[in-house]
């Protein structure tokens, strides 16, 4: 009996490290992974009393197509409580990290046009986009679910 307990013992011990190895998790995903995932069009659920609607494809704008950054071409509206805000032409955002969190930044076209936020904190929780604006009248934080067209 001793001898099965130290053999186990002996074999629990030899196989920790590879149960470490087995259960490693998933890298996060890339920005230019981000960017893929974004495409196509969100909004918030039907029964949200704020309704906000975001529509991302990749740049056609040379300029911007070929750079060292991330951007995407946007077309953003939002009816609700606070009025309506809309920036359906022209609106670039760019993805941007700082450490743990990820941000779609968005060029100053967007607070002219239509007054909404430059900068939104985004993150993907299963299949929902969750936007979330740490400060103004839009602070809040809005869960998006891929529509399709």
């Amino acid at each position: 009996m001793k001898y099965v307990t130290l053999m186990l013992t002996l074999i629990l011990w030899v196989s920790a490290p590879l149960v470490g190895v087995i259960v490693q998790q998933k890298p996060a995903p890339t920005i230019t992974e981000d960017m893929a995932t974004l495409e196509g069009r969100w909004r918030t659920p039907k029964e949200e009393p704020a309704k906000l609607e975001l529509t991302f494809k990749k740049t056609e704008n040379p300029t911007l197509k070929y750079s060292s950054f991330k951007f995407l071409e946007v077309k953003i509206t939002y009816e609700g409580s606070l009025g309506k805000a809309s920036c359906s032409g022209g609106c670039t955002c760019r993805l941007m990290e700082d450490g743990k969190r990820r941000s779609l930044v968005f060029g100053s076209e967007i607070l002219i046009v239509s007054n909404l936020p430059q900068t939104w904190y985004y993150r993907f929780e299963g299949k929902q986009l969750v936007l979330n604006v740490e400060q103004g009248k839009y602070k809040g934080e809005y869960k998006l679910e891929r529509i399709s067209d």
